[in-house]
């Protein structure tokens, strides 16, 4: 199949997409890499529109006026690959930059033929019965979606493939998302989190598209929380939960508050190295070590050492 991948990054986000891209091209991956992107391009990119990951795939740098969080862009950027970038595409997959791939790519490709390929969040299951599944309906009805239960199982955003096929799918929670910005506001469709999460649009981007599987008949292929390594075992992806990202964590600090270094911070820094270089091989080292030393804070501590 003609696969291709695409992303969403700016600022210090772009140390996500050069681990991103190097696991991509080591379990496979020889396509392109829509990267749409604000602000500057990534220190390691230098000054071109095009990167060349090694002797695998290729990224292209796509650059957003949008004022929209990249969180409820995810959709609309979508569409504009599939419909103008890479018309010849079979399929198209959507990673968060804060996701590491860890599964052979070709298990993507037959992922996405089963159907529109989702993840379980880590929050999973929402009842179908669940005053804010209730609530997601009522919403359909004024708004005029029509939301039929089709699982219990509610997914996390960080991640969506497609086919050609069920492209029909990315309209449909485009639509949600559409609906939901006059119901909140542009205020806070400009944001990630709006109120709490008794609110039935907390996290938009992700109820939007669990509110799009009832709204869309498009078949659905939904893996569980292994899929981004939430309930361990992870196969498929690894995806970084919360702030402060791989990048950007002081593990030592965090072992001493009593957080040791997760695996996917080790995953991410294992892919860190190459082909794309984010960091000196002098950082490098020094996260490899920070890591090393966190994880042994955390075992003497663990053991009644102070």
């Amino acid at each position: 199949m003609n696969s291709a991948v695409c992303t969403l990054f700016e600022g210090h986000y772009h140390y996500g997409v050069a681990a991103l891209a190097n696991s991509l091209h080591a379990h496979g991956f020889r396509g392109t890499i829509w990267a749409g992107y604000r602000g500057p391009l990534p220190p390691w990119a230098g000054t071109s529109a095009e990167f060349k990951v090694g002797d695998g795939p290729t990224i292209r740098f796509i650059p957003l006026a949008t004022e929209t969080h990249f969180a409820n862009y995810k959709p609309t950027f979508m569409q504009q690959v599939m419909e103008v970038h890479a018309p010849e595409a079979g399929a198209l997959c959507y990673f968060d930059p804060d996701i590491v791939v860890a599964g052979r790519w070709s298990f993507y490709e037959e992922w996405v033929e089963a159907g529109v390929a989702l993840c379980e969040d880590v929050n999973s299951p929402v009842n179908e019965t669940h005053p804010l599944r209730v609530a997601w309906r009522k919403f359909g009805t004024r708004t005029g979606l029509t939301l039929t239960p089709r699982t219990a199982s509610y997914v996390n955003s960080g991640f969506a493939g497609v086919s050609r096929a069920n492209m029909r799918f990315l309209r449909t929670w485009h639509e949600v998302l559409e609906r939901m910005k006059v119901e909140i506001g542009t205020a806070d469709y400009f944001q990630f989190h709006s109120h709490d999460r008794t609110y039935l649009f907390y996290r938009g981007d992700q109820d939007a598209l669990n509110m799009a599987i009832e709204a869309s008949d498009a078949p659905l292929s939904i893996v569980g929380k292994e899929g981004m390594a939430f309930s361990g075992g992870g196969y498929i992806m690894y995806h970084s939960l919360g702030h402060p990202k791989p990048w950007r964590k002081q593990f030592i600090w965090e072992a001493i508050r009593g957080w040791p270094p997760t695996a996917t911070d080790k995953v991410f820094l294992a892919r860190s190295e190459g082909p794309i270089a984010a960091f000196s091989p002098g950082e490098l080292a020094r996260k490899r070590c920070s890591v090393w030393l966190g994880g042994a804070i955390c075992r003497f501590v663990r053991k009644g050492g102070w």
